[in-house]
C-alpha cells in the first residue's frame, strides 16, 4: 500500500472556485491516471469556450461581487497516494481560510453538498490548475471558527491524478 503524504502551502493562489462537475465539458477516462496538464479551453464555431463551467463557490484575495468570500491567508493542500484495485488513487484535503459577512457562501457552500464537485486553483499569474474528482468522492464543508465572520472552508476528493494545470 502506498502511503506517500505530503502537505503543500498554495501561498501563490488568489483564488479558489468550486465548480460543479455537471457544469464542466471535461471527462477524464478513469483508465486514465496521472495527467498532469490540460486543455482547459475547446473550440467551438471558431471561438475558445472554457470548459470550466461556472464557480459555484469563489473566494479570493480581492473580492467581487462575484465571490462570496475573501482569503483569509494561503490555502493548504494534503495530497496521499493510495494504492487500490483500480490503479493508484490521490486523496486531496485541502483547507481554505475565508472571512466573510456574507451569507452567500453558507447558502453557495450547501449548493454543493452531495454533488460532484471539482476545484480550480488560479494564482496571480493567471495560471489555472484543477483538482478532479471521480464521481462520489467530493465532499464540502464550512467550519466556523472562533472569530467572527472566519470560516474554514474543507473540500476533500479522491481523484486518479495530483494537481492538473489547465492550458
Amino acid at each position: 500500500m502506498i502511503q506517500n503524504c505530503y502537505e503543500q502551502l498554495l501561498d501563490d493562489i488568489v483564488k479558489v472556485q468550486l465548480v460543479l462537475a455537471a457544469n464542466c465539458d471535461m471527462a477524464i477516462p478513469f483508465q486514465v491516471s496521472g495527467i498532469d496538464v490540460m486543455d482547459g479551453f475547446k473550440t467551438e464555431g471558431g471561438q475558445q469556450v472554457d470548459r470550466i463551467g461556472a464557480a459555484a463557490v469563489s473566494i479570493a484575495y480581492t473580492t467581487t461581487e462575484a465571490e462570496q468570500g475573501e482569503l483569509l491567508q494561503a490555502p493548504v493542500l494534503k495530497q496521499q497516494d493510495k494504492r487500490v484495485p483500480a490503479g493508484i488513487t490521490v486523496e486531496h484535503s485541502l483547507e481554505v481560510p475565508v472571512v466573510t459577512d456574507n451569507r452567500e457562501l453558507r447558502t453557495a457552500v450547501e449548493s454543493c453538498q452531495l454533488q460532484d464537485v471539482h476545484v480550480v486553483l488560479l494564482t496571480a499569474a493567471g495560471d489555472r490548475y484543477l483538482l478532479y474528482a471521480v464521481p462520489g468522492s467530493s465532499s464540502v464543508l464550512l467550519d466556523e471558527q472562533d472569530v467572527a465572520q472566519q470560516f474554514k472552508l474543507k473540500v476533500q476528493l479522491t481523484s486518479m491524478s495530483h494537481v492538473i494545470k489547465l492550458i
